[in-house]
């Protein structure tokens, strides 16, 4: 299998696995409004909304490739920007033990989102003369 092969294919699983994310945010609200920060208690469920269709939309422009660029720093931005609370329970398992769930959990989020900057980045990488980049 050849490379822009593998990266079509990574890309796709990525679109998808952002999609049901994105659905995931507005069938389970509670959960994801539980990890919005205290100090954004009122905000919350506005958040979880915004989150959710913003994720959905980037799985669905992974899957569309005059949108790759817009998907690809999208997904990053957005992991980026949610990786300083993902670290924050890994250090402090309070928090995450609140939310009923395994401190270990935490831990593996770091890693996770990491990974996935990682693999987003190589997975919808401009290919050489792509009109979409």
């Amino acid at each position: 299998m050849d490379l822009p092969t593998r990266r079509r294919l990574v890309r796709t699983g990525i679109g998808i696995l952002f999609i049901g994310a994105g659905l995931v945010h507005f069938t389970h609200a509670s959960l994801f409004e539980n990890l919005v920060s205290a100090a954004l208690k009122d905000y919350r469920a506005s958040i979880n909304a915004i989150t959710g269709g913003l994720i959905l939309a980037i799985g669905v422009a992974f899957l569309m490739p005059r949108l790759r660029a817009f998907a690809r720093r999208g997904a990053i931005a957005l992991l980026a920007v949610t990786l300083p609370t993902t670290a924050y329970r890994a250090i402090h398992p309070a928090a995450i033990e609140s939310l009923s769930l395994p401190p270990a959990f935490a831990s593996v989020g770091v890693v996770a989102w990491l990974l996935m900057i990682t693999l987003i980045w190589w997975a919808a990488k401009p290919e050489m003369n792509d009109p979409n980049a």
